[in-house]
């Protein structure tokens, strides 16, 4: 069996495992934010009386395709921790490793309530998991991190496999020298990750999803091939994706039902994972609209035992009332707070006229190593963002689904010292079927109407770019 997913209360199947019988736990509890986190997800058609306009007028429908969201509201978060970090604590292995992952409303509280339950000479890391996406607040330093805390059963035993981590780019490669810098450098403490972009392929939908490159990490560096791994607030099965990538086994709970869901679209087609309270084939009736017994302790696990000295297994404990998602949650705001209301930079007025000359754009994108790659394209406008045509098949595209930041340079082509350099992140990707803007892009450059390179297979797609920031020369 590679993995087993649970629908149900974590804290009673948590209870049902035994001791010491897990090598990492990774889990990602709802951050106590006050309302009802919820995404939803649109398909946009071409369509005469859309409602939204896209390139040369032309409109696009967008229909509703699925919402998924969860409560995310406590009344006293750490009474609903705590016995959760409890029983996490007595399931992990005398070699076993927690990681911890909040924000900033509740990660100092839960440091706290970590060093009296492990131990503080158990504290092993403080992760700050950084990116640079989304709204700006106009009041305060706009909140772009997370924390992960990082705690060890046993400070001479616990797994940390520094060869399995994967590198990263030096800062400044010219320091070090050619080999160093072709190697790449071990991560420090504090992670520069993108949020998972909102038309990449590992995008699942699910509210508050992670990047699986994030819990990759975590897996790689602190279990084995074929330890068992646990998330007992599995979401979108981030974690479980992880593991099937790098040969662990995982263990997923959650109470949400859309979230079940979402993890049996993900697993499509994996074999060997056992579903408890849950049904993942087609047709399936809502998990919503039933109920499930609890059973017993994870097949993959086994049942908590007694122990040597013939104790009977931990005797059940009264459920705290507070709970992540309960059907009286009367908080249903679907508002963002301040810090996502997003905040665009203007383009100066003084360079608007490089944006209507025949000048390429320099576009950067970040490659799969790191490494920024930079191309230069034709380009519009429409409003105040700027648009280019793309191929789905130029690496370019790949590098837009997987990390959404991007930096644009205009040169004057009458004044080599005159530019204008855009930095931020890709809005949307827009259908370009019939070519149109590519067509409108051979227009401006080379007075023609129609694109004379377009070559059999190409797929065209108009990529949207939301500027963030701005400097000028000249």
């Amino acid at each position: 069996m590679v993995g087993e997913i649970r629908l149900g209360d974590n804290l009673p199947i948590l209870r049902g495992l035994p001791d010491g019988s897990v090598d990492l736990v990774y889990t990602d509890p709802p951050f106590n934010t006050g309302t009802t986190q919820r995404r939803t997800r649109l398909k946009t058609t071409a369509a005469a009386d859309g409602d939204r306009v896209g390139f040369g007028g032309r409109r696009y429908g967008t229909v509703a395709v699925g919402s998924l969201g969860f409560a995310d509201l406590f009344d006293d978060y750490l009474a609903f921790l705590e016995p959760r970090l409890r029983e996490l604590h007595r399931v992990l292995a005398p070699h076993g490793t927690l990681y911890l992952h909040l924000d900033q409303r509740e990660v100092h509280y839960a440091k706290v309530l970590l060093d009296a339950i492990f131990g503080r000479d158990r504290f092993l890391n403080e992760i700050v998991w950084a990116y640079d996406y989304g709204g700006r607040s106009q009041r305060r330093w706009p909140a772009k991190h997370d924390t992960i805390l990082v705690y060890v059963k046993d400070p001479a035993r616990y797994v940390f496999d520094r060869d399995a981590v994967d590198r990263i780019p030096y800062m400044a490669p010219g320091l070090v020298g050619p080999e160093k810098a072709a190697r790449g450098k071990l991560p420090t403490d504090v992670w520069w990750q993108t949020i998972v972009p909102t038309g990449g392929a590992e995008r699942t939908g699910y509210p508050t999803q992670k990047p699986v490159a994030i819990v990759r990490r975590i897996v790689a560096a602190s279990s084995r091939p074929g330890g068992v791994v646990l998330d007992c607030f599995a979401g979108s099965g981030t974690t479980g994706a992880a593991c099937l990538a790098l040969g662990r086994r995982f263990l997923l709970i959650d109470d949400n039902p859309q979230a079940l869901r979402v993890m049996a679209r993900r697993f499509a087609g994996v074999a060997d994972i056992a579903w408890r309270g849950f049904d993942p084939g087609p047709g399936a009736s809502d998990p919503a609209d039933a109920t499930y017994p609890l059973q017993p302790a994870s097949d993959m696990l086994g049942s908590n035992p007694s122990d040597a000295d013939g104790a009977s297994a931990r005797p059940e404990q009264p459920v705290p009332t507070a709970g992540p998602r309960e059907d009286t949650m009367s908080s249903t705001s679907t508002q963002p707070d301040i810090d996502d209301v997003e905040v665009g930079a203007e383009i100066p007025e003084g360079y608007r006229d490089l944006l209507e000359s025949k000048a390429l754009a320099h576009v950067a994108t970040i490659g799969p190593d790191g490494a920024p790659q930079n191309n230069p394209v034709w380009f519009g406008t429409q409003g105040d963002r700027i648009v280019f045509s793309q191929t789905t098949q130029r690496q370019k595209y790949r590098n837009l689904q997987r990390d959404p930041r991007i930096a644009l340079s205009i040169v004057d082509p009458t004044n080599d010292y005159r530019y204008l350099e855009i930095r931020g992140v890709v809005e949307r990707i827009d259908p370009d079927p019939d070519n149109a803007f590519i067509n409108a892009m051979a227009k401006k450059y080379l007075d023609q109407d129609v694109y004379p390179f377009h070559q059999p297979g190409d797929e065209r797609v108009v990529v949207v770019v939301r500027p963030e920031h701005t400097s000028q020369m000249g």
